[in-house]
């Protein structure tokens, strides 16, 4: 009995020295995350940074970067090393996919956490738009990215030409499918109504009773039978919950107009893309001719990029502008554009589709809630208890999932 404390005290070390440790693990994996993706960003998009810095700072050691691949691994083998653990694989999955993780885990995470069920629609608003044209979206990107890559490295002149003719032809598609879906029904929010009632179609029949529980008195169920009473009870009432929990917030996100966020952060991406294209665009061109723009000191890719954003808000640069007709040709396509996003685009978006945007949610809405009331007559038919006496009933019983239920039900607006 003496010897209990120190045991207890002796043994509660080591718990505080993982939790300090595990912090410092995170800590580096989240910068090593985040310094991962801005080499790659730079590597790729801006100007070769290995090359700057070994130039730099030891320009004498110019091979180590012939064998880069060796070191990295060298470095992964060491920390694999000093770490001893397995959670190696992990990491590099996460730096790897830490992009990934911060949209699908981390942000969700932050919202559940803090119960923003609003911002948590709408981000839901923005992945179901990604996902409901995935293979447009992934194909553009992949395409798009090869022709950054093709127009920063290439020599070949009809490699430059043919990735700058892409680059203007994307973006063209690009903008015409932005019209296009501005007048198209969407159907992002109609996901959630599709998802509830092909969720409950797969679990309707556990929740449906026995012909032999049926012609009981509820009174007069064993202790198994109620066991099984109770269970298939609270799987319906989870999904009737839920149905009005989702409809409710749903209707928070519709009163609090977050969507008109949704539309402006997609207006946003257009100017950006827009922005990107057409500074690889000129950039290209420059490579093709540097007599193509007049220069005071010899541009770089952000000089173009800057020349980009210049043209599109039609401000002019006095000591870098367009000389040759191909050059101008690409300014007065991106003077173009802007009046295209300015204009048709912002009023479209805005305007038609956010009115869209309310009726469509309207109907999701009530489909949800119409979901719901079939619920509420399932579980009175089929467990002869109204909704109050279900909810009481699985207090009594102390069921696994009743505050759950609990929570979903004082969440739950007035509407139904």
């Amino acid at each position: 009995m003496e010897n209990e404390p120190a045991i207890n005290l002796n043994s509660s070390m080591p718990v505080k020295e993982k939790k300090k440790s595990s912090k410092v693990e995170d800590f580096f994996v989240e910068i090593s995350a985040f310094l991962f993706w801005v080499y790659v960003i730079t590597k790729l998009f801006l100007f070769d940074i290995d090359n700057y810095l070994f130039q730099k700072f030891i320009p004498g050691n110019m091979w180590v970067l012939h064998y880069k691949l060796i070191f990295i691994l060298v470095f992964i083998a060491v920390v694999w090393l000093v770490t001893k653990k397995n959670w190696i694989y992990f990491w590099i999955f996460y730096i790897i996919f830490s992009p990934v993780f911060l949209l699908f885990f981390r942000i969700p995470w932050i919202f559940f956490k803090s119960k923003n069920w609003i911002g948590a629609f709408a981000l839901i608003g923005l992945v179901l738009s990604f996902f409901k044209k995935l293979k447009f979206n992934f194909i553009s990107a992949a395409l798009t990215l090869l022709a950054f890559l093709t127009i920063t490295k290439a020599t070949n002149a009809l490699l430059l030409y043919a990735a700058i003719i892409f680059l203007g032809g994307n973006l063209a598609v690009i903008l015409v499918r932005a019209v296009y879906f501005s007048f198209k029904p969407s159907v992002l929010f109609s996901v959630q109504s599709e998802a509830l009632v092909k969720l409950w179609g797969f679990f309707k029949k556990s929740c449906t009773l026995e012909d032999e529980l049926k012609s009981m008195e509820i009174e007069k169920y064993s202790e198994q039978q109620r066991l099984k009473w109770i269970t298939n009870l609270q799987t319906a009432m989870i999904f009737n919950r839920v149905c009005y929990f989702v409809s409710s917030k749903l209707r928070d996100f519709q009163k609090s107009k977050i969507n008109i966020v949704y539309y402006v952060l997609n207006f946003l991406i257009l100017v950006i893309a827009t922005v990107l294209i057409f500074s690889f665009a000129n950039y290209g061109v420059f490579r093709l001719d540097q007599k193509s723009f007049f220069w005071v000191t010899e541009p770089k890719f952000i000089s173009f990029f800057n020349y980009s954003i210049n043209t599109l808000f039609t401000n002019s640069i006095s000591d870098f502008y367009a000389r040759s007709g191909f050059a101008r040709f690409l300014s007065t396509a991106e003077i173009v554009c802007a009046f295209f996003l300015l204009v048709i685009m912002f009023f479209l978006v805005t305007t038609i589709q956010s009115s869209r945007h309310n009726e469509e949610l309207d109907l999701v809405i009530g489909s949800i809630n119409k979901q719901g009331r079939e619920l509420d007559i399932f579980i009175e038919s089929e467990y002869r208890i109204s909704i109050v006496n279900a909810m009481e009933e699985l207090q009594k019983a102390k069921a696994g999932f009743v505050g759950f239920i609990f929570y979903l039900s004082k969440n739950v607006g007035e509407e139904k």
